[in-house]
């Protein structure tokens, strides 16, 4: 097997033990579904105006969570990081995504729908979105939001 195919299993399984972990620590003992118009979107203080999450699992203070997040067109996340690995499908629009510490729109590279990323823990990144995108994160643990900046948080306007 090639390290790519390993990569993609590997991948996969976690994703599953994310889900799985997440539902277990929900004491869920049934399905949990929720259809697109059940899907309660808000505003997350972590994030910049107009962006809007939706936590679908879990619970990001205590464990293993999934959340949606909504970005208008030319919405900016500024470099942060997160202390766990982030599993992130890209599952409408186009997401702009790079990883460093300085938000550089050269860096940026096209994550079109069906796309996927792993962030690694504690590695800063940015992003922007080429017209709206909704994207979702699946994370295995406890995990916060933190910038590399504090000027960048808007907890601290």
């Amino acid at each position: 097997m090639n390290l790519q195919r390993i990569a993609i299993v590997s991948t996969l399984v976690l994703g599953s033990i994310v889900v799985t972990e997440a539902a277990q620590a929900q004491g869920s003992s049934g399905a949990k579904t929720l259809t697109a118009s059940e899907i309660k979107w808000g505003d997350n203080p972590a994030l910049p105006k107009g962006i809007k999450t939706a936590l679908l699992m879990g619970n990001p203070k205590e464990g293993a969570f999934v959340t949606r997040v909504q970005l208008p067109a030319n919405a900016k996340i500024m470099p942060h990081s997160h202390p766990t690995e982030n599993v992130v499908t890209v599952l409408s629009g186009t997401l702009l995504y790079a990883e460093g510490d300085k938000f550089d729109a050269g860096k940026l590279k096209s994550y079109p729908a069906g796309s996927f990323i792993v962030e690694t823990p504690n590695s800063p990144h940015f992003m922007t979105a080429k017209g709206a995108v909704v994207f979702q994160v699946s994370v295995p643990g406890k995990s916060s939001f933190d910038y590399v900046n504090a000027k960048d948080d808007p907890r601290k306007k």
